[in-house]
């Protein structure tokens, strides 16, 4: 789940319609967790999303992000039964 720091960010950044965000971190998991969440959430409101990351983080966010996503499809098919 995203941190109720960064939901502010966005809804900051959504009601100016524009943002920039650099984020530093010490734990991974927490950091990539984060990020994930914030892709997920932006694309849901239709929002643009330019990520600078190394190719090691981008591979595990791109994992994280096809858990994610069949997980939500699969509850999407559950509920249409």
């Amino acid at each position: 789940m995203v941190s109720k720091a960064i939901v502010e960010i966005m809804k900051d950044m959504k009601n100016v319609n524009r943002g920039h965000v650099c984020y530093f971190y010490d734990n991974e998991t927490i950091y990539l967790n984060n990020v994930v969440s914030f892709i997920v959430t932006g694309i849901r409101n239709g929002d643009h999303i330019l990520l600078l990351e190394n190719d090691r983080n981008m591979l595990l966010i791109n994992r994280r992000l096809e858990k994610r996503t069949q997980r939500e499809r699969t509850r999407v098919l559950a509920l249409h039964k």
